[in-house]
């Protein structure tokens, strides 16, 4: 074997042991360690580049494609999570539900910019859907919401980082606090059909990483910074959503739970909602769905979450310039 072909075949290797590491990471509860959620957040990453082996092998040595394809072929369940293979055409009729993230909506709108507070206005408009879950808010916008979800229904009217907007009228409703004035679960129940729907909107804790550094020297110890806070709040997001989830069992009822999780599908987090409520993009997702507006492939952190009585027609992103998050669109039927 060539000297060149047996590098790539080591690393090649190094690189099913790390995915390998990635499938563990919904199985290790992070207060446990921050080892395999590592991983497992950047498992995008790593099955795009066991498919460059596999085709780089192809045309070099193809015996060698089993390295990875026998990974990916083990790793199923977490590909299957990752990619959408749901191309038929989605159906439209139905309780339409929005979920956005709206945090850096308040730099596109540039102190009120009316041109800018028309375009959002316009797309809420078109898209017209009946619940509009929202998530961090910023309180010197308020006005400016107003404007653009005119003619919903809202809860809460006080200011909090969570709401919900519904075209119906909203027959109870609610909150659950967490740490922070930005990360809630804000719930409305909500007629469609005869039958009341509970929505949940949720923001749960954010990583908070902001101790970043240009200097090399110090790229270690930054490192090991990041990935402490990274645990530290999956941790944290793991308690808040037992309490979720437990509230939402309690109800009774069909429920969406939709928000900014704040995780990833390969992570403790999505394996404890998963194994209670079903993920929508699992039944109409496509492709590499990416709901953050960001470099990394197939970040996706926003969720769609529905009970068994509930059916999904359509689930998918707008593409929106608006936020530093994409909306994510997901319709329903009982």
């Amino acid at each position: 074997m060539k000297l060149g072909q047996k590098l790539f075949k080591y690393i090649n290797a190094l690189l099913v042991l790390l995915t390998l590491f990635a499938y563990l990471s919904p199985y290790v509860n992070p207060s446990i360690t921050w080892f395999f959620s590592f991983f497992g957040l950047g498992y995008p990453i790593l099955l795009i580049l066991n498919v460059l082996f596999i085709l780089f092998w192809i045309m070099v040595k193809p015996k060698y494609i089993l390295i990875s394809l026998v990974c990916l072929i083990l790793g199923f369940k977490p590909f299957n999570r990752a990619v959408g293979f749901n191309f038929g055409k989605s159906e439209s009729e139905g309780l339409k539900v929005m979920s956005y993230n709206i945090g850096h909506s308040k730099y596109y709108f540039k102190k009120s910019d009316p041109k800018q507070i028309k375009n959002f206005k316009n797309f809420i408009e078109q898209e017209a859907a009946d619940v509009i879950c929202i998530q961090e808010r910023a309180k010197a916008d308020m006005e400016i919401y107003d404007q653009i979800f005119e003619g919903y229904h809202l809860y809460p009217s006080e200011f909090i980082g969570t709401c919900i907007y519904s075209k119906q009228p909203i027959l109870d409703s609610g909150n659950l606090y967490f740490d922070t004035n930005a990360h809630n679960a804000t719930w409305v129940d909500v007629n469609y059909k005869g039958e009341r729907v509970r929505i949940y909107s949720i923001h749960l804790s954010s990583n908070k990483v902001t101790n970043l550094t240009d200097n090399y020297k110090e790229i270690w110890d930054e490192s090991k910074f990041i990935l402490n806070k990274y645990n530290q709040h999956a941790v944290i997001r793991s308690q808040q959503m037992e309490k979720i989830l437990e509230h939402a069992e309690a109800s009774g009822l069909a429920c969406v739970i939709t928000g900014d999780f704040n995780d990833v599908p390969q992570s403790y987090l999505y394996r404890m909602i998963s194994k209670r409520f079903d993920d929508a993009f699992l039944s109409q997702g496509k492709g590499l769905l990416k709901t953050h507006n960001t470099a990394l492939p197939g970040l996706r952190i926003d969720y769609a979450f529905h009970s068994d009585e509930l059916e999904v027609l359509e689930h998918g992103i707008r593409k929106k310039p608006y936020s530093d998050h994409y909306p994510l669109i997901t319709v329903f039927d009982l």
